[in-house]
């Protein structure tokens, strides 16, 4: 990483051990904006396609009136074929561009996304405004993660939410498109689902995606 790479950023690897996604400076003039870039070691260094920074990245830096802390929290699939990351920019756009915020000069708003690295397109997909902390299953079907956007899983109901929502765990199926929220009591035949009453973190999954353990502040 040539003494750019970010501390306390930690790098993913998948299985195979050959591939390595990590944080690291945006430029020399940018130390403080962060870019995640992936290193394959099949290729011999100064080659072509040896370091890549992910897909979804800007290509200029920010000339905005918000602030950004760039592209983070990388994981990746057991194979190293999909790419999960956190960025504050609009990284699913064919052309990427820094995002923005609810005030102007304050955090610009940030979400995960998710690369397929070896698909057609190479396609960036978005997962929910807010999220972070992405982590994939083995064969990167799985993805839990963490948001505070209200209202991501119907037949939930949030005890948090008069100002602003306690972040929970989510767990999407990417081979069904489906959505679940973790850090909650189950739905019952006359209840909904009841989120944490308090924040919940730091999610990690199992290589077959069946297990997710995290942190919760939560005394429901």
């Amino acid at each position: 990483a040539a003494n750019s790479a970010v501390p306390g950023q930690r790098p993913a690897v998948p299985g195979t051990g050959d591939v390595v996604a990590y944080v690291h400076a945006f430029g020399a003039a940018y130390p403080e904006l962060t870019a995640v870039s992936v290193t394959d070691l099949t290729v011999l260094p100064g080659e072509p396609g040896r370091n890549l920074r992910v897909r979804g990245t800007p290509a200029e830096a920010p000339a905005t009136t918000f602030s950004y802390v760039g592209l983070t929290e990388p994981s990746i699939s057991d194979d190293g074929s999909v790419v999960a990351y956190t960025s504050d920019a609009t990284s699913d756009a064919e052309t990427p561009v820094w995002g923005s915020g609810p005030e102007a000069g304050g955090q610009a708003t940030s979400r995960s996304y998710i690369w397929d690295r070896f698909a057609p397109a190479a396609s960036v997909v978005a997962l929910a405004e807010g999220s972070s902390s992405p982590v994939l299953s083995a064969d990167g079907q799985k993805v839990a993660f963490v948001s505070a956007t209200p209202n991501l899983v119907p037949n939930t109901r949030s005890v948090t939410c008069d100002t602003v929502c306690a972040p929970q765990v989510y767990l999407l199926d990417r081979s069904t498109n489906s959505l679940s929220m973790l850090s909650s009591l189950p739905a019952t035949t006359t209840a909904p689902a009841l989120a944490g009453d308090g924040a919940a973190a730091d999610p990690t999954i199992s290589a077959d995606g069946s297990t997710v353990v995290y942190v919760s502040q939560a005394g429901n």
